[in-house]
């Protein structure tokens, strides 16, 4: 049952494009694990249903800084399709598998975009954050469009999550995923180091409805170095769900991974 329900993170990928955000402003620190610029491919990851989850882990540059806003790459569907997500943040310090205490949640709808980062705006709800903490995506649709992962065959360890129907939270490359989640995270800042901006094309700023704040307060963080944003994108199921952690998939191997688990993950779409 479970290898049925992981098998969905092994269909094969198409490939688009994906443009990068304007430039960001000095006095904010970008906050991201991916590896996305110009030129690169990406994939938008097809196997979420509606209540589970993508999530990143992030380090602020100090204790106390106050989070402003967070980008995630979007899409994969039709564009300009409406999506309704749930925003979650929670502390993270703790350096598990499980997050911690949640800071906060609230709804945001995305439009499907393959030419943008979408933001979520939440300078105003006063999430101050003091250690490592963690930005997740809830779903409430089944597959495209998602979030995309970066595609340059690095994932930063203990960095990207999934909290999926039937086995909770784990992390992606424990699924076998093999690219960082293309979500990023913008704290204040003071305009020195401690983070890359992303520069480039258009962006797109979503809507948010409902959802509590986390706790008050403000703080200066280190001013980001600005860099460049994204690019190619297309759709992705993932990679082979039952490596061990510390193993590459192959090509070769993910076809004969895709191969055995097609009919269960084809059984739970009946379903």
């Amino acid at each position: 049952m479970i290898a049925a329900r992981l098998s969905r993170w092994l269909r094969p990928a198409a490939f688009g494009f994906v443009m990068s955000v304007s430039a960001v402003a000095l006095a904010d620190v970008e906050l991201k694990n991916d590896g996305f610029v110009d030129g690169q491919q990406a994939g938008f990851q097809t196997g979420f249903v509606a209540k589970e989850m993508a999530a990143s882990r992030f380090n602020p540059p100090e204790s106390g800084v106050a989070l402003l806003k967070i980008q995630v790459v979007f899409g994969g569907g039709i564009a300009g399709t409406k999506k309704d997500v749930t925003l979650h943040i929670w502390d993270d310090a703790a350096l598990t598998d499980e997050p911690g205490a949640e800071l906060f949640k609230g709804n945001f709808t995305l439009t499907a975009a393959n030419t943008a980062l979408q933001e979520m705006d939440i300078s105003a709800q006063s999430v101050v954050v003091t250690g490592p903490f963690r930005v997740g995506l809830e779903f409430t649709h089944d597959g495209l469009p998602s979030i995309a992962r970066d595609d340059d065959g690095n994932i930063q360890p203990d960095r990207n999550f999934i909290s999926a129907q039937a086995v909770g939270w784990k992390k992606a490359e424990d699924l076998g995923l093999t690219g960082d989640w293309i979500l990023r995270a913008f704290v204040e800042g003071n305009g020195g180091s401690g983070g890359t901006g992303a520069t480039g094309g258009g962006s797109t700023t979503s809507g948010m409805s409902g959802g509590t704040g986390g706790s008050g307060g403000g703080g200066g963080g280190q001013g980001g170095q600005g860099g460049n944003g994204g690019t190619n994108s297309g759709s992705s199921e993932g990679c082979s769900c039952n490596l061990p952690p510390s193993t590459s998939a192959s090509p070769a191997g993910l076809l004969l991974a895709l191969a055995a688990f097609t009919s269960l993950f084809r059984s739970r779409r009946r379903r």
